[in-house]
């Protein structure tokens, strides 16, 4: 499960990666707000991975600890 997770998140992260390098707009204001949008969005992912991989490690470490 968590190797599931870490690869989901790995894969995720690199969609999202691809996706923001693909599209290389002249910079008006609109590249500028459409910049920010992504790197927040980056930055949630990246907060989604870290809270879902902690969350999965606690929860393999609580079922190791009451074996």
């Amino acid at each position: 499960m968590t190797i599931t997770t870490l690869w989901l998140c790995v894969v995720g992260a690199k969609i999202a990666a691809d996706r923001d390098r693909v599209v290389v707009p002249p910079p008006p204001p609109s590249y500028w707000a459409s910049a920010v949008i992504a790197e927040k969005r980056r930055a949630h992912m990246h907060t989604l991975c870290q809270s879902t991989i902690l969350i999965e490690l606690i929860s393999w470490i609580s079922e190791s600890a009451n074996h």
